[in-house]
């Protein structure tokens, strides 16, 4: 059981980190163009479920995946939200 666990633990960090980069750069440029909030949303909803999930089958890398990711995407959300640019300008070049 314990080498099945190695699928769970792997997923979760991969999971954890990919969306380290997202986080910091809303930090630093201030500018959520791109974003969709509502998917945001609808992501927090499935770590809610999938944080349950976790629980009920006793799986600590999943109920870690469902609380951490929620953490993450809550900090997407919140700096969604006070970024003064939430829309993408779009750059025109001549010939195309």
């Amino acid at each position: 059981m314990v080498e099945t666990r190695i699928f769970g633990w792997v997923a979760t960090t991969l999971n954890l980190l990919y969306k380290f980069p997202q986080i910091i750069h809303l930090y630093r440029t201030k500018n959520a163009g791109g974003l969709s909030v509502h998917a945001l949303y609808i992501q927090s909803i499935s770590y809610v479920f999938l944080l349950v999930h976790g629980i009920l089958i006793h799986d600590i890398p999943v109920m870690l995946m469902g609380f951490v990711s929620g953490l993450q995407v809550l900090m997407i959300v919140i700096l969604y939200h006070r970024c003064p640019n939430k829309v993408v300008k779009l750059e025109t070049g001549k010939g195309h």
